[in-house]
């Protein structure tokens, strides 16, 4: 039942990031969202050299999409709007 309740949870949180993503997108905030993921995965490949224990239950606890997706997502958005 945990397992199916932190699946719930973690794939709810990422839906809602990324309904957040979309609307600061539409508000025309897109370039702003995109220079926070970038900043996102240049920290997020600083952290690489960490211990890999502690970065895999960082992974599985985290309920956040991956930075390179959301950034993808967002170019991909702010492009379809052109």
């Amino acid at each position: 039942m945990f397992v199916y309740y932190k699946a719930s949870w973690i794939l709810g949180g990422r839906r809602a990031e990324q309904r957040a993503d979309n609307f600061a997108v539409d508000l025309g905030y897109g370039k702003g969202v995109l220079m926070t993921m970038k900043c996102y995965i240049e920290h997020a490949t600083n952290r690489r050299t960490e211990d890999i224990r502690k970065r895999l239950s960082e992974l599985l606890s985290d309920n956040h999409p991956g930075s390179v997706t959301r950034y993808k997502r967002a170019l991909r958005r702010i492009k379809h709007k052109r």
